[in-house]
């Protein structure tokens, strides 16, 4: 072989790692970024329960002007052990379990504050 084709193939298989090389490089890349955009979605769609279940709460239990039926009372208790987020189910049973109105207002309170601070929380999640 002559030293121009050696040289010629030397700078091809160079052109070829390097081009691996960059490609490689930038899937990694690419996988971090999907990482994080999937537990940006992840976030927003746990907000999007947690607003969800806060306007049937709302709807249902607060704005009533009667006792609230067994059906949404069941589906008030799904959609909250959906959210997956112990602290909202924490005040929920504490809602739940009230003996008097008084516990029932005061857990109301605690159930309303943990919702809007689990949606700051989240809120604030930022994609990098």
């Amino acid at each position: 072989m002559s030293k121009k084709k050696i040289v010629l193939l030397a700078v091809i298989i160079a052109l070829l790692v390097a081009g691996n090389i960059y490609f490689a490089c930038r899937a990694i890349m690419l996988k971090s970024e999907l990482s994080v955009a999937q537990s940006y979605l992840q976030k927003r769609t746990d907000v999007t329960k947690i607003l969800e279940f806060y306007k049937m709460f709302v709807e249902k239990v607060l704005e009533t002007k009667s006792e609230v039926d067994f059906e949404t009372r069941l589906k008030l208790e799904n959609n909250v052990r959906e959210l997956n987020n112990p602290k909202i189910l924490d005040k929920w049973q504490k809602f739940v379990n009230s003996k008097t109105e008084l516990e029932a207002q005061a857990a109301t309170v605690g159930l309303l504050k943990v919702i809007v601070e689990e949606v700051e929380v989240l809120r604030d999640y930022h994609v990098r």
